[in-house]
């Protein structure tokens, strides 16, 4: 049976990817340790309260509860007609004009990302992998700075799956 790894991971052995539709994707270096995934839950559901004469009495399942994403990266470019940017990847701009979202054609726009954390590096048998589907990104910002920094986020919509 295999263990749980004994390697605590940091930020410097990561990558983020993101994809849209089937054009070239954009992988970046997680160097800051600054991507969230927020609201993560067993089974994604909210819980309702039952209560039988202002007493507990079970919880079941509700609606679809979404996780929420942000991520900063250094801003190395705005968007190139021809090479993927990450900027451009976001906004659907230059390279990235026609990308269709991962809901479909005629759909708002969405991303998947895929968070890898590099456990090779550290002895581990595999990486270890967090694919994150139909994602929006709902809000771009950017930093003037020493370094200039990118930093976007949105809500998930799609299946999540770790490995």
């Amino acid at each position: 049976m295999a263990v749980e790894s004994t390697q605590p991971k940091t930020r410097f052995i990561g990558t983020l990817t993101l994809t849209a539709g089937s054009l070239a994707a954009y992988t970046g270096g997680i160097t800051d340790g600054n991507i969230t995934f927020s609201g993560l839950t067993a089974a994604q559901k909210e819980k309702i309260l039952v209560e039988h004469r202002g007493n507990f009495s079970t919880l079941v399942a509700g609606k679809q509860k979404y996780v929420s994403y942000s991520a900063t990266f250094k801003l190395c470019d705005l968007v190139d007609p021809t090479d993927v940017t990450l900027v451009g990847l976001l906004l659907q701009k230059g390279a990235h004009a026609a990308a269709l979202s991962t809901l479909g054609a005629n759909r708002p726009y969405c991303i998947d990302i895929l968070w890898t954390m590099l456990g090779t590096l550290q002895g581990d048998a595999a990486n270890h992998t967090m694919l994150v589907e139909d994602c929006s990104v709902d809000d771009v910002n950017f930093t003037e700075g020493d370094v200039n920094e990118v930093t976007f986020s949105g809500i998930a919509y799609g299946a999540i799956t770790m490995a």
